[in-house]
């Protein structure tokens, strides 16, 4: 499935490689020919990045058995991710609100993937969002609960079981022109699974957009 869907990606920069080398064969204007080859260069880029992207998720299953698990504020965790996130949030007007409870949460995370994870998921809030993003904690005796929401256009209802697979885009224009090859949420729900967690997306009813909810059990 993973060669199938990066050989269907890979075939657009492909194509575009050699209509640029076709062209700049063709033309006599430097111009043009200079025009040509900076955006074979730019294509060339794209399937670098691509290939680094595929092969570091194709190779990412070995860092579960290495995961270094401790006890985690996850307050002060969801705290750190969005002050990483907040410069660019801050570029596109986005306001990030936090509903975290007054007494610290604490589970037994790998920090480092989990900070991934969840840097992975407010900063797909960020590019959806139209002004808002709610994080949130809350727990019961069963489950620890983490939501992410935003006030986007949020998920089509078909579309929020698949969103954590390799290889989705939900919006493929964007994500190309952004440099999205549809694999920080696939890397994030495999983080989430390595800690026996669960995630799922749906709708959010307060910010009437994409809600993202993942589960730890409590044991």
């Amino acid at each position: 499935i993973l060669a199938r869907s990066l050989s269907h990606d890979i075939r657009t920069p492909m194509a575009c490689l050699r209509f640029g080398i076709d062209a700049a064969i063709d033309t006599d204007n430097i111009e043009k020919k200079n025009n040509y080859i900076r955006r074979m260069d730019d294509e060339l880029t794209r399937m670098e990045e691509m290939t680094e992207a595929f092969l570091e998720y194709a190779s990412l299953e070995k860092y579960s058995f290495h995961l270094r698990l401790k006890d985690t504020n996850i307050n002060e965790l969801l705290l750190s991710v969005g002050s990483d996130c907040s410069t660019l949030a801050e570029k596109k007007n986005i306001k990030l609100i936090y509903s975290l409870p007054a007494q610290a949460i604490h589970h037994i995370v790998d920090f480092h993937w989990c900070y991934r994870a969840f840097q992975n998921l407010i900063s797909n809030a960020v590019q959806h969002a139209k002004s808002t993003i709610n994080i949130s904690i809350h727990q019961n005796n069963h489950s620890l609960y983490i939501n992410i929401e935003d006030d986007g256009d949020g998920i089509p209802k078909d579309k929020q079981k698949v969103i954590f697979e390799p290889f989705i885009k939900l919006d493929k224009d964007r994500a190309r022109a952004q440099g999205h090859f549809g694999l920080g949420l696939a890397i994030t729900a495999k983080v989430i699974n390595w800690h026996d967690a669960t995630i799922k997306a749906g709708y959010s009813t307060d910010l009437q957009g994409a809600k993202i909810t993942i589960r730890f059990p409590l044991n």
